[in-house]
């Protein structure tokens, strides 16, 4: 993915072209296409039958397990133009004798996703891990039953709603969350000025955990994918998942993305640096000849590529 400001740069190490599939579609053209067809598996988050709407729904149908807290909101945005209108960030909380017990009560377990907007699967996955505990809850497994008795599973589904929300309405491979970074700029607020490619905070570069460590886990300017933000939690994404680990202090905690294959594991902001835990994500994530997921290769983070300001990162240090 580049914006126009990156092309300069990218043309000084070979030409530069669009992608296009066997069919000859660009990315861009690929959405649209896909987007016309009516989608089978993907919801957006404001519509009437988007995320929002849904776990609503969802609280209201498990009221004896699953409670819906509001953790945060978010700046808002309005593709065509209007006042932008705050999105709520909502984390779901699902545990035996729910009204009975307080935040925290019980040891915690921690499922986020969409932290980038583009990665839709992660959502979906993580909606699906969801709904797998409340029916085996309904059909009285044991295993989940007694983990639905001794712990409270908290599921963060669309940490980024005003990004996932424009990767419907506007780029389908948007990645930030959407600070406002050129407030005022140039030209009238129509949709395609209202966000450009300078515009938000990569939210997995913006937690007080080495932010700002160096520049090539997280990017300084403002249209790089990567950009880290103008201070370490200065994003209400970011403050919002911040507050709910305060709280519930879990005791496990993944954050799903899409893309590779990987199980990673803290720290990310440096090479060959793993923290006094080791032990524990090797045993929780397998080796290269066994991984805990087959097909899937674990490591330590920055394996991958470094990550400054990283949420995990913030998770295992805090």
């Amino acid at each position: 993915v580049a914006y126009p400001s990156d092309r300069g740069a990218l043309e000084k190490f070979g030409s530069v072209r669009l992608w296009r599939n066997d069919a000859g579609l660009t990315s861009t053209q690929l959405a649209q296409q896909q987007a016309s067809a009516g989608f089978k598996v993907w919801m957006d988050y404001d519509g009437p039958d988007g995320f929002a709407e849904y776990m609503d729904k969802l609280e209201a149908a498990n009221e004896d397990i699953l409670d819906l807290e509001i953790i945060g909101t978010t700046y808002g945005t309005d593709p065509e133009g209007g006042p932008d209108t705050p999105r709520d960030i909502v984390a779901l909380r699902l545990t035996a004798d729910e009204d009975n017990s307080k935040d925290g009560s019980k040891p915690a377990v921690l499922y986020s996703s969409m932290i980038h907007a583009r990665e839709w699967i992660a959502g979906e996955v993580n909606r699906r891990l969801l709904e797998w505990f409340i029916k085996g809850w309904r059909e009285e497994k044991p295993n989940v039953v007694n983990i639905l008795n001794t712990t409270e599973l908290w599921f963060v589904l669309v940490q980024n709603p005003d990004g996932y929300q424009y990767t419907f309405d506007g780029d389908r491979l948007w990645r930030k969350p959407l600070r406002d970074n050129d407030p005022g700029g140039p030209g009238p607020l129509v949709p395609d000025d209202l966000i450009t490619g300078v515009d938000g905070v990569d939210g997995n570069r913006n937690y007080p955990e080495h932010w700002n460590f160096d520049d090539e886990g997280s990017g300084t300017i403002t249209s790089d994918e990567t950009y880290r933000g103008p201070a370490a939690a200065s994003e209400p994404e970011t403050q919002a998942m911040i507050g709910l680990m305060q709280t519930i202090h879990p005791k496990y905690h993944i954050s799903y993305h899409s893309f590779g294959n990987l199980l990673l594991y803290p720290f990310g902001f440096q090479v060959n640096t793993p923290s006094a835990d080791d032990p524990i994500y090797v045993a929780w994530a397998g080796t290269d000849k066994k991984p805990a997921v087959q097909g899937y290769n674990p490591g330590v983070g920055a394996d991958l590529y470094t990550t400054n300001g990283e949420q995990t990162d913030y998770a295992a240090a805090v």
